[in-house]
């Protein structure tokens, strides 16, 4: 029994405690870490053991108290030390935000992309569309993009362009006919509806709500804007429930574009019902796969940025293949934050997001990352994260892929990056 105990007190020294005790490190600089952490681990770590036998020989010897009892003093002393660790809590969010961030405290808030949209349909002429190209959303930049490439592939022809472009996007620019989408205004009138009489939905109404809306989300043949609408109601109405179909719904879908709302609704829901078990099996078999799109679409950069006069602000082509880029790590992040501690995961995308990998902020987000993430997943996402994917060495094969793919951003990605593609 003894050596069961001794094996047991052992493995949990060298796994789970001395990790979280390197974590406790994180909010540092390496310099301070590298003075400190020596003081702590030979004098502070003995003067603790030291201070531990002295409290169970004054507990024996000054209180009388049997050794077989001593466990009701460790007891005792737990809740202390709980509340001790919630105490320092805050401090120490703080303390790491700052230590990843740079010394900052803002984050990177996306900019609306809904002017962005509307521009672009009012808009024929591709030099007013050009400051969208530098915007600080990634959803503005790669419409903008998309629109001048569209537009420089159609000769300028906004009547053809324009179609091709509400084809990529969803979006309409007339009235719909009526009767379109109906079972979805149906659903949303319901929800509105019952959410106006109650805060809290009959459980019956909302598990139908869910089911009818899952079937609509998992029809490719709907437009992208209604399944949009679905997953928006999904997470208004299904709480829970949605919770439950959101990953399934995110490994059967081809539209990147939809994965990313999924992804996001995924993550505001587990927020708010953090008790909700998730597929996680499911949700790290869709980070890898995010993962190796992110390699792809990386490669699909570096293979066009090769090429003479490529790889400028000017260029909607390389605008385009990074806005893609951006936008797999930020499905990517999504996922993580509902598996991971999100206000962790909030801090490093935060850093990483428009930052070159030998920025500083960038490269002590990785390093926390490495902490935080199970050794194999971390390894399959490092040259993403790290922003160090090698040149692909079949070019061919690449452009095929992504010429091939589901996706319907991908695919202009790929027909567009030929070996002259259109500039401006």
């Amino acid at each position: 029994m003894a050596v069961a105990l001794k094996i047991t007190d052992g493995g949990f020294s060298y796994s789970v405690q001395q990790a979280a005790k390197e974590v406790l490190y994180l909010p540092l600089s390496s310099e301070a870490r590298h003075r400190v952490k020596p003081i702590i681990d030979m004098l502070g770590f003995r003067a603790a053991k030291s201070l531990g036998g002295f409290y169970i020989f004054a507990a024996t010897t000054f209180f009388g108290l049997p050794a077989g009892k001593l466990e009701w003093l460790v007891l005792g002393l737990m809740p202390l030390w709980l509340l001790g660790v919630w105490r320092i809590r805050t401090g120490y969010i703080r303390m790491l935000k700052k230590q990843v961030m740079g010394g900052s405290d803002a984050a990177y808030v996306p900019a609306a992309t809904a002017d962005a949209l509307s521009f672009i349909y009012r808009e024929k002429d591709i030099e007013r569309l050009k400051p969208f190209l530098e915007d600080r959303s990634v959803q503005a930049r790669k419409l903008a993009a998309m629109a001048c490439l569209i537009l420089l592939r159609h000769g300028g022809q906004y009547e053809l362009a324009r179609s091709e472009m509400e084809r990529l996007t969803g979006a309409q620019t007339e009235e719909k006919p009526e009767g379109a989408a109906r079972d979805i205004r149906d659903i949303e009138n319901q929800i509105l509806t019952a959410r106006g009489e109650s805060s809290s939905p009959d459980p019956e109404r909302a598990k139908d709500w869910t089911q009818r809306l899952e079937k609509i989300l998992n029809d490719a043949g709907r437009p992208f804007d209604e399944r949009k609408r679905a997953i928006e109601l999904l997470e208004l109405a299904g709480g829970k429930e949605a919770i439950r179909l959101l990953p399934g719904a995110l490994a059967a879908c081809g539209d990147h574009g939809l994965r990313l709302v999924m992804a996001s609704a995924l993550k505001r829901l587990h927020r708010i019902h953090p008790e909700q078990a998730l597929e996680r099996a499911v949700l790290k078999a869709e980070i890898l796969r995010e993962g190796a799109l992110g390699v792809k679409l990386a490669g699909a950069v570096l293979l066009h940025e090769q090429k003479r006069n490529a790889g400028t602000a000017a260029d909607p082509l390389n605008v385009f293949l990074r806005a893609l880029k951006d936008e797999s790590l930020e499905r990517l992040f999504f996922m993580l934050e509902a598996l991971y501690p999100q206000e962790i995961m909030d801090i490093v995308h935060a850093r990483m997001a428009g930052r070159a990998a030998q920025d500083p902020a960038r490269m002590r987000a990785v390093e926390l990352l490495s902490q935080v993430l199970e050794p194999t997943i971390f390894k399959t996402l490092q040259l993403v994260l790290e922003d160090s994917v090698p040149l692909p060495e079949d070019a061919a094969a690449l452009i095929r892929d992504l010429t091939g793919s589901t996706d319907a951003w991908f695919r202009l990605a790929g027909s567009v990056l030929q070996p002259e593609p259109p500039a401006v």
